[in-house]
């Protein structure tokens, strides 16, 4: 009924229009302001200055609509332009990109078969090389520069006939390419569905699982890329896009990609969102369910397997949209209001003889949307590369994508996870953290894990996004005062001198009474730690946007007003200084970097289990600082230590792993530059 008053609105109607409109912001390009941008990445280039060119460029393509000819044609000599920086600056296969880019725009611009041609040369493809100055040769009147292809054609091929490398290697894959060579699809015998008393479906081990086994390798049934990254990343295989090579959609909204093979293939599924602003306007969420909208009616045939695992995920929309005791609840009518908003503008922008074929209509796909946006609520995930996030940087800075995975959906939630997940591309990597026995149940974290939340708020989190009130072992041990995990958050120091207690803030039944010796902490106290928590937590998270200087300075002196009233164990504190550390490091002062490290080593070790990805990673650090520091025993007991854990989450043969084996076998002058290398590997996996 809602969803029927919503499109009969004239109110609603109007904001469809608009979202549906070409003549929006952002939407139709700028011709004059793109050949502006080409006038100063000309002359950008005729001063040397190649980067700059190319970023000219760049800003000129994103103001082209491609989908007109005259934006073609001035697309087609942007590109042709870019290719041009990219051979100054050596960036061999970015040159074939834009060059390739540039004659799908325009098949007769001679420039860019030129300059791919050199490109290819360069990169020993000399037989594709031959092949674009022929086609060249072709195309062009003037017998002066025919004379000249000729003359570039004969030395090619005398290069190609004397020794030089033949025919070239074979067109670099685009990364989603690059990441199905490396992995194939989980095999469905080591997991499968069942149904657990009090949870619905999960997923149990139907053999003996070790710990570091991969268990289920997941793609998404369906993806959309986060606003924040839409410039940064592919958004089809998500690979990182180097700020000047790239290619553009050929309409509006101008989503990015690494390869024209990308590009295509998002064209074939994503086409209809393009020269409309509503994808780009709608939160995520909401483009997601229509998208999964869009791909379920485009099934070939109902028993796609797939599809039928998607239909039948979990939407408890009757739960989320349930009216209030007063009413309608808010939460409902901004579902309601949004699903109808976004299945109005999918509908439109169809072709019309496709509507007619599915026999959409705007109110039944309005609630096809409302009910595939409560699946997105349920089950989807959030598609972020594990080490990626920076000391000091917001939780969610490095979520890129959110999607929707069939068989990953189905794990059941626990507060100690026995898998981890990490991605690989748009692939969803399932790995067992510890050994699981046949017929366990695989238990994936949803909210924050043991040691990042306490259990209030790790109950509140999970209620509010998942409407289920946990009861893992984990929460109703900690409930049940069994464990001591609740004196493990907002931890104040014992207010009696000679006790090195902790008491907490915030524990259901003991607030602010020390755990060891039972003295409690004033509430004066109480109220000053909880505005220095709060100081920090706020410091921690504008901690990029400083300068090095400011922040040192800032990190000191809160430390320095924290340890009065925080215990030492408390997350921002240890935080803090693991950022610290690695500033010191920085700077060289290893024996003040190993100090603050261990600080933050002891907090994690009380909050988290000893194979968590935390404690491996705290210890990896520890094993980089003793390294350079030239401790050959402490490096190689931390390294053993940091292996053992790493192992459950990486290939063997990764990076991290192969240098952790190098330091454990080190002779003791080896160990300094064998800690730099370890540094800089572990620098690349948090930037990556």
């Amino acid at each position: 009924e809602m969803l029927a008053a919503l499109s009969s609105s004239q109110l609603f109607q109007q904001q469809v229009a608009s979202l549906c409109s070409l003549e929006v912001a952002d939407c139709m390009g700028d011709h004059e302001e793109a050949m502006r941008l080409k006038a100063a990445g000309n002359s950008e280039y005729a001063r040397g200055r190649f980067e700059a060119a190319a970023s000219s460029f760049t800003e000129a393509l994103v103001n082209v609509n491609e989908l007109t000819e005259q934006g073609r044609t001035l697309a087609s000599l942007l590109y042709s332009n870019r290719a041009a920086c990219h051979l100054k600056l050596k960036r061999w296969e970015s040159a074939i990109l834009d060059a390739s880019a540039s004659l799908l725009c325009d098949g007769d611009n001679l420039k860019a078969y030129h300059r791919r041609s050199l490109a290819c040369r360069h990169l020993g493809r000399l037989k594709e090389a031959v092949q674009d100055l022929e086609t060249a040769q072709t195309r062009v009147k003037e017998e002066e520069v025919k004379a000249e292809l000729d003359r570039m054609l004969r030395a090619l091929l005398s290069c190609a006939g004397s020794g030089g490398e033949e025919g070239g290697r074979q067109a670099p894959a685009c990364a989603c390419d690059r990441v199905s060579e490396r992995l194939t699809r989980s095999k469905s015998s080591k997991v499968q569905l069942t149904r657990a008393t009090g949870k619905g479906r999960s997923l149990i081990a139907e053999a003996q699982v070790r710990a570091g086994e991969v268990l289920i390798e997941d793609l998404p049934f369906e993806m959309v890329v986060r606003k924040s990254f839409r410039e940064r990343v592919c958004a089809w295989c998500l690979s990182r896009l180097h700020p000047s090579a790239f290619i553009t959609a050929r309409g509006f909204p101008r989503p990015r990609f690494c390869s024209l093979k990308c590009r295509d293939l998002d064209e074939e599924k994503h086409g209809y969102e393009y020269g409309r602003p509503w994808a780009l306007v709608l939160p995520e969420e909401l483009v997601l369910a229509v998208r999964c909208c869009h791909k379920e009616g485009a099934a070939s045939c109902d028993s796609d397997d797939v599809v039928d695992v998607v239909r039948s995920l979990e939407d408890r929309m009757e739960e989320l949209v349930a009216p209030s005791p007063n009413g309608c609840s808010s939460l409902l009518s901004d579902m309601a209001r949004g699903s109808a908003t976004a299945a109005a503008c999918w509908v439109r922008s169809l072709p019309s003889e496709l509507r007619r074929g599915r026999g959409v209509s705007e109110p039944l796909a309005s609630s096809h949307v409302l009910r595939f946006l409560c699946k997105v609520r349920l089950n989807g995930f959030a598609i972020h590369h594990r080490h990626s996030r920076a000391p000091g940087e917001e939780a969610d800075g490095w979520r890129v994508a959110l999607g929707l995975f069939p068989v990953a959906s189905m794990m059941n939630h626990s507060c100690d996870a026995n898998v981890s997940v990490s991605f690989h591309g748009t692939r969803m990597i399932v790995r067992a953290v510890r050994d699981i026995p046949c017929g366990g149940e695989i238990e994936h974290c949803y909210g924050p894990q043991r040691g990042e939340e306490s259990l209030a708020e790790r109950r509140r989190q999970l209620l509010s996004q998942y409407l289920f009130h946990c009861e893992c072992q984990t929460c109703r041990e900690a409930e049940a005062g069994v464990s001591e995990e609740e004196f493990l958050y907002h931890p104040l120091r014992c207010c009696v001198s000679d006790c090195q207690g902790v008491a907490s803030m915030k524990h259901p039944k003991h607030p602010g009474v020390c755990f060891s010796c039972g003295a409690s902490v004033p509430l004066k106290t109480q109220a000053l730690a909880e505005e220095v928590e709060e100081q920090g937590r706020i410091l921690l998270n504008q901690a990029n946007g400083m300068s090095r200087e400011e922040l040192r300075k800032r990190l000191a002196s809160w430390l320095s007003e924290a340890s009065k009233v925080l215990s030492l164990s408390h997350p921002a504190i240890a935080e803090a200084k693991d950022l610290l550390s690695h500033m010191l490091l920085d700077e060289g002062d290893v024996t003040a970097a190993l100090y603050e490290a261990k600080d933050s080593l002891a907090s994690i070790a009380r909050r988290f289990a000893a194979e968590s990805p935390q404690m491996g990673h705290a210890l990896l650090w520890l094993t980089i600082l003793h390294a350079i520091h030239g401790d050959h025993e402490e490096s190689v007991k931390h390294a053993k230590a940091a292996r053992e854990i790493l192992r459950l989450l990486y290939e063997s043969h990764h990076a991290v792993l192969v240098c952790l084996t190098s330091v454990e076998s080190a002779q003791g002058q080896e160990l300094p530059g064998l800690g730099r290398r370890l540094h800089r590997v572990f620098a690349e996996e948090m930037s990556t």
